[in-house]
C-alpha cells in the first residue's frame, strides 16, 4: 500500500500566529510550556462566541513522549470542555517547519515524518457545531539515542562478538568497553569485540558494559558477565623470574667439585710371570693379536 504525503506551504492557508504565553492573544494552558527545559509551547485561541454561546475549550495538551525524539510517534492529547454542557467534538491537524501535512489528521504522527531539529505544530480544534476554539502546539524534535541490537540469547562466545546498534537520527556511532579485563578489546567503528587472555590479570568475576555513543553524547549500555581465570601479574612475573634466576646461581655455586670419573679399561690376561716366559716366544698382551 502506498502512502501520499501531501504538503503544501501556509501562504495559502496560514497557522494561526503563535505568541509567547503572556496572555496578550492566548493563555499557555500547559504549566509544563511555561519550563526553560520544555520541548513544546501550547498557545489557544476562540473563534464563533455569541452571548448565548461560549466556545468549548480544548484544555491541557499532552505531547508524548517526552522528550519528543525521531524515535517514537509523537502523540497529543486533550481534555476538552464546554461551558453549555455540550461534547465537543475534536479535530487534529500537523505541520512540520511551517509545512501543513494534509494526510494527517490523527492525533498521532509518525517517527517516519521528522527528524531531530525540526519543529512539529500540532493543532488540536474543539467545536460544538457553533464556536471553537484551537489549541496551537509548537513541539522541537530533540536527538534521540542509540539503541543496542544485539540479542544475548544468541550470545555463545565473548571473542569474536560482534555487537549491533541503530541510531534514529542517522548519526555515525562509536563502541567502548568499561570494566573489562585485560585482554579484551572492542572495535571503537565496527564494534566488534576480542578476548586473548592475558598473564597479567588478576582474574575473577567482571560486569563488563559495553558502550555505544553517537555525536551528539547519547549513550545505549549492554551488560555481560565474564568469569576469568587468574594469571601472573606483570610485578609477580618480575618478582618469580629473579627468584628463580637467583636460586639456579645458587645451587650451581654450591656443588661440590669433583674429579671426572676414570674410565674403566677392557679386562686383560695378566701376562705370565717372567720365570714363566718361554725363551723365543712372543707375550700376547690382547687376546686378538694371537694368529
Amino acid at each position: 500500500m502506498l502512502l501520499f504525503l501531501m504538503a503544501c506551504m501556509f501562504e495559502d492557508d496560514p497557522l494561526p500566529v503563535i505568541p509567547r504565553p503572556d496572555g496578550a492573544a492566548g493563555e499557555a494552558l500547559s504549566e509544563e510550556a511555561e519550563g526553560e527545559d520544555m520541548e513544546f509551547e501550547t498557545v489557544e485561541s476562540s473563534e464563533g462566541e455569541t452571548s448565548t454561546n461560549d466556545a468549548p475549550t480544548v484544555g491541557m495538551v499532552t505531547v508524548q513522549p517526552q522528550p519528543p525524539t525521531a524515535f517514537e510517534d509523537l502523540r497529543v492529547s486533550a481534555s476538552p470542555t464546554d461551558p453549555n454542557g455540550q461534547f465537543p467534538t475534536m479535530t487534529y491537524a500537523w505541520a512540520i517547519n511551517g509545512t501543513k501535512l494534509l494526510a494527517e489528521g490523527g492525533p498521532t504522527l509518525s517517527r517516519e515524518l521528522f527528524h531531530r531539529g525540526d519543529v512539529v505544530t500540532s493543532m488540536i480544534t474543539a467545536s460544538d457545531g457553533q464556536a471553537s476554539s484551537t489549541a496551537t502546539t509548537q513541539i522541537t524534535i530533540q536527538n534521540a539515542p542509540p539503541t543496542i541490537t544485539t540479542r544475548p540469547e544468541f550470545v555463545s562466545t565473548i571473542d569474536g562478538l560482534q555487537m549491533s546498534a541503530r541510531d534514529p537520527d542517522g548519526d555515525a556511532l562509536t563502541w567502548r568497553l568499561e570494566g573489562a579485563p585485560y585482554g579484551m578489546t572492542i572495535n571503537p567503528r565496527s564494534g566488534e569485540i576480542a578476548f586473548k587472555g592475558s598473564q597479567v590479570d588478576q582474574g575473577g568475576a567482571f560486569t563488563v558494559s559495553v558502550v555505544v555513543e553517537d555525536s551528539e553524547g547519547e549513550t545505549a549500555t549492554w551488560r555481560f558477565s565474564a568469569e576469568v581465570k587468574g594469571g601472573k601479574t606483570e610485578e609477580q612475573a618480575h618478582l618469580e623470574a629473579k627468584v628463580e634466576a637467583l636460586t639456579e646461581a645458587q645451587t650451581q655455586a654450591a656443588a661440590p667439585t669433583m674429579p671426572p670419573a676414570p674410565v674403566s679399561a677392557p679386562s686383560l690376561p695378566a701376562p705370565p710371570p717372567p720365570e714363566k716366559q718361554a725363551s723365543g716366544q712372543p707375550i700376547f698382551q690382547n687376546a686378538n693379536d694371537n694368529p
